[in-house]
């Protein structure tokens, strides 16, 4: 088995600089370069499934990628963004926002901790790795996942958690 992880394309959230977690977002124009990019980078892969978060931006990038490379794209709902609660819709750059999101235990209200979005990550991987097998697996998700997956591969250095940053489409 091969899993491939990217995050969706630009969203106009993503231009504004604003934290978008459940909120839905739309991919810009760029947003789809940035997808029909990847997908030819995809095409070369041996991808034969896509599994995408069921937001309206993953589902769109997954949908372009899948239109390239003829394979099916399935929902798998735990590949969604964290849940940021009250604090979705505020400027990534709120000093209260990236203050509190240091603490990877601390939930954001109404929403989940970082600690929540990682056990998540890797029961989502644990199952792949089950299910699929025999697979080359691309998953479509969010930043946030994406960086609680890559724990599941590596390890984190104390305060290092944040320092990782996936770009739009890698």
């Amino acid at each position: 088995m091969k899993v491939y992880l990217t995050r969706h394309g630009q969203t106009d959230w993503n231009v504004q600089r604003k934290v978008c977690g459940r909120s839905e977002a739309h991919l810009t124009d760029l947003g789809r370069q940035q997808a029909a990019q990847m997908a030819e980078k995809v095409a070369a892969t041996g991808v034969n499934l896509i599994l995408a978060s069921p937001m309206e931006r993953t589902r769109d990038t997954a949908r372009i990628v899948a239109g390239r490379i003829g394979v099916p794209v399935m929902p798998e709902p735990r590949l969604i963004e964290q849940d940021f609660g009250s604090y979705d819709g505020r400027s990534m750059d709120d000093p209260e926002y990236l203050a509190r999101r240091e603490n990877l235990l601390w939930h954001f209200p109404g929403g989940e901790s970082t600690a929540q979005v990682i056990h998540r990550a890797y029961g989502v991987l644990e199952d792949v790795r089950r299910k699929y097998a025999d697979r080359t697996v691309l998953l479509v998700t969010h930043g946030c996942f994406c960086r609680a997956a890559r724990t599941y591969f590596m390890d984190v250095e104390p305060g290092g958690y944040y320092q990782f940053y996936m770009n739009n489409c890698d």
